[in-house]
C-alpha cells in the first residue's frame, strides 16, 4: 500500500482591523434602545390624544353647546315666519350639527307657496331658513273648496292659517285666467294690491272683458290685453277724476261715470 500524502491545511490569519470594525460599541445599542423608546412614546402620545379628542367630542356633541340656539327666516313676504318654522320641523334645542338640511328643504318645498328653501348654519348655533316664495295672485271658490291662484297658473288649497291680501277671482277660467295672470304681473305691485275682486265678464264683442272692483270703491271695465297698457296708470286716472267713486271704462274708449 502506497503511503498517503498528508492533507494540506490552510490557516487564514484574521485581519485584526476587520475584527475591530465588526465590533458594535455599547453606545450604538443605547441609541437603538432610545429610538425604540421614543417611538413607543410617540405611539402612546397619539393614542392618548385620540382618546382625549374622542372623549371631548362626545362630551361637546352631547351637551347644550351643540344644540340649535336660534332659528331665523328670510325671503318670506306672504308666508309667516311661524308657519315656515313649524313646517320645517326644526326647533330650538335640536342638534345643530346632525340635522339634514336637504331633508328640511324638501319638507318646506312640499308647501305650495314655497318654491325653494335653503338651510344655512351660522356662528352661535343659528339656523337661517332662506325661502323663495311662489307669488299668490288671487283666490277663487269652487263648489267644494277655496283655492289659491298661483302666479304659475296652478291652483292650491287655501290654508286657513295663512292670511293673504289678494283679490277674489269670480268665475275663474283656466284658459283666459292664464293670460290674465301674465298681464297682471306686468303692472306695478301697488296697483295689483288695489284690486279687491276680478270678475270675468266676457261677451261676444270682447270675450276677454273684465270687471275690476277696487279697494277704494271704484270699478274698472277693461279687456285682459289692455291691462299692461292702461291699468298701470290707475292712480293717475283716479287723481284726474278728483278721487271720486267712479265706474272707469278702459275697454274701448276711456271715460268714467259716477257710481
Amino acid at each position: 500500500m502506497a503511503d498517503k500524502k498528508p492533507k494540506a491545511y490552510a490557516y487564514v490569519v484574521p485581519d485584526q482591523q476587520l475584527i475591530q470594525e465588526a465590533v458594535i460599541p455599547v453606545e450604538a445599542f443605547d441609541k437603538i434602545r432610545q429610538k425604540k423608546q421614543q417611538k413607543k412614546k410617540k405611539i402612546f402620545r397619539r393614542i392618548w390624544i385620540t382618546i382625549l379628542v374622542i372623549a371631548g367630542g362626545t362630551i361637546f356633541f352631547s351637551s347644550p353647546l351643540a344644540d340649535i340656539a336660534t332659528i331665523t327666516v328670510s325671503g318670506n313676504q306672504q308666508v309667516g315666519e311661524q308657519f315656515i318654522v313649524e313646517h320645517s320641523q326644526l326647533a330650538v334645542g335640536q342638534h345643530f350639527y346632525w340635522l339634514n338640511p336637504w331633508a328640511v328643504s324638501d319638507k318646506l318645498e312640499e308647501q305650495p307657496l314655497i318654491a325653494g328653501a335653503k338651510i344655512k348654519r351660522h356662528l352661535g348655533n343659528e339656523i337661517e331658513i332662506v325661502v323663495t316664495e311662489t307669488p299668490v295672485m288671487g283666490v277663487t271658490q269652487t263648489d267644494s273648496e277655496r283655492l289659491w291662484i298661483l302666479a304659475t297658473g296652478e291652483l292650491a288649497a287655501v290654508q286657513n292659517d295663512i292670511r293673504l291680501n289678494v283679490p277674489y277671482f269670480r268665475n275663474w277660467e283656466e284658459e283666459t285666467g292664464q293670460l290674465l295672470l301674465e298681464n297682471l304681473q306686468k303692472i306695478p305691485a301697488d296697483v295689483q294690491r288695489q284690486i279687491s275682486e276680478i270678475a270675468f265678464d266676457g261677451n261676444e264683442t270682447d270675450p276677454e272683458q273684465l270687471q275690476l272692483y277696487m279697494r277704494d270703491g271704484n270699478r274698472v271695465t277693461i279687456s285682459i290685453r289692455q291691462i299692461p297698457e292702461k291699468l298701470g296708470f290707475y292712480f293717475a286716472i283716479v287723481e284726474a277724476l278728483g278721487n271720486k267713486r267712479m265706474h272707469i271704462h278702459l275697454e274701448a274708449g276711456n271715460y268714467a261715470v259716477p257710481l
